[in-house]
């Protein structure tokens, strides 16, 4: 490979023949593969957490934000029992704010127990009518603002009337960073929202997201938001191009990694790969929910087809018409594994002989980002998002103080 060329091993994801021959390549050419993953840990460097809160720091100071203020940050996807990609996000906003000497102040929506569960659901049923919550702070001086059925009986009302829900906090912080589109507004003070992709909008085939409630969210953010953030310059070009956004009213700042240094990145191999009877670099990893959108059922077919002697092993949860991504009977080889816990799929990533990431539709590509900056080499779909993350799309990142300046 020559200088400037992308740091995967990019390929027509609706091209399975494309894909088999990569995939034979990948097999088969060590000098390729260790290029491959020198050019990965590269551009990798590019999503390194550090970068991502100097990123974010400017767009802070830019709406006023302080060290010593309290931002929220909804946790919506940080509290899920099976975290992924948008928590990713979120634990990066937290620990940009930190960095900055802000104070993140979590908005919750669990759900109380005993006595209070009642008035929690006839709160939550009011505010699907009413479109007004009141978020409390709890007695023991978390940083925390407590909303029970916050975001469940937002996506009710804004599916019901097409209208966001008022989320009303005092006292309020200084701003409210929502890290993924939720018809939700904190009246009084700076609302930042997150996109992370329009595949709802743009492609509404590839995901169970009703286009129609999307739709009114994605309405509400654009009339509330003082300032939306993508995590790709893909996305950015998409809010622009296809919401009609001014440019100066939205950055990208990427999506930051959270990954452990190279001692336990090994670590974790050794335990996963004992785990699984697996050997160093004698696999290829699919990594994903198993779903038409990430393009699962084309990936086990050029697999298939190359005739490799490595297994290749499906890790993800079941999604939407996952039984027709999977053949039947499942060929030798293939072991699908479910959902695995982070420091599983960490050991995985960093094991394999290849990531095959030929998804259909991405707003940035997590798992492509990982794979690289463990070095394990990547196949990845080319245009989009996951062309931008390997190095063979826009790379651009908005100086929010210039385009303030301007404004």
């Amino acid at each position: 490979m020559s200088p400037g060329e992308p740091a995967a091993l990019l390929v027509d994801p609706t091209d399975v023949a494309a894909m088999t021959a990569a995939i034979r390549r990948l097999a088969t050419d060590d000098a390729l593969c260790a290029d491959l993953a020198a050019r990965g840990r590269t551009r990798a460097a590019c999503f390194a957490a550090e970068g991502f809160a100097a990123r974010m720091q400017a767009v802070y100071a830019a709406l006023g934000i302080r060290a010593g203020d309290a931002v929220g940050v909804d946790g919506r996807n940080l509290l899920l029992a099976r975290p992924g990609g948008v928590a990713s996000y979120a634990r990066g906003v937290v620990a940009a704010l930190r960095a900055i000497g802000a104070v993140p102040v979590l908005v919750s929506q669990a759900m109380p127990a005993g006595p209070s569960a009642a008035l929690a659901v006839w709160r939550g049923g009011a505010a699907v009518l009413g479109g007004e919550m009141q978020a409390r702070a709890p007695r023991d001086g978390q940083c925390l603002l407590h909303a029970p059925g916050l975001f469940v009986a937002a996506d009710l009302r804004v599916a019901a009337t097409g209208c966001m829900t008022r989320l009303a906090a005092g006292p309020p912080p200084a701003a409210m960073h929502w890290t993924y589109p939720v018809p939700v507004v904190m009246p009084g003070v700076p609302n930042l929202y997150t996109i992370h992709d329009l595949i709802p909008l743009l492609r509404p085939v590839l995901t169970g997201i009703p286009a129609r409630r999307m739709q009114a969210t994605i309405a509400g953010v654009l009339r509330h938001a003082a300032h939306i953030l993508t995590v790709s310059e893909t996305v950015r070009q998409e809010v622009i191009g296809r919401l009609g956004v001014p440019p100066a009213q939205v950055s990208n700042a990427w999506q930051p990694l959270d990954l452990p240094d190279e001692a336990a990145a090994c670590r974790a191999m050794r335990t996963a790969l004992a785990r699984h009877g697996l050997a160093e670099r004698g696999y290829f990893l699919l990594l994903g929910t198993v779903e038409r959108r990430k393009n699962v059922g084309r990936t086990i077919a050029a697999w298939q087809a190359s005739g490799s002697a490595r297994p290749l092993l499906v890790v993800g949860a079941a999604g939407r018409g996952a039984a027709a991504e999977l053949p039947a009977p499942a060929p030798g080889g293939l072991r699908v594994l479910g959902w695995q816990d982070r420091d599983t799929v960490i050991g995985l990533l960093r094991g394999a002989r290849a990531l095959l990431f030929a998804s259909l539709a991405e707003g940035f590509g997590l798992p492509a980002a990982e794979a690289m900056a463990l070095g394990t080499p990547v196949l990845a779909a080319a245009g989009g998002a996951t062309a931008e993350v390997t190095g063979a799309g826009p790379n651009h990142f908005l100086n929010i103080h210039t385009v303030l300046k301007h404004k």
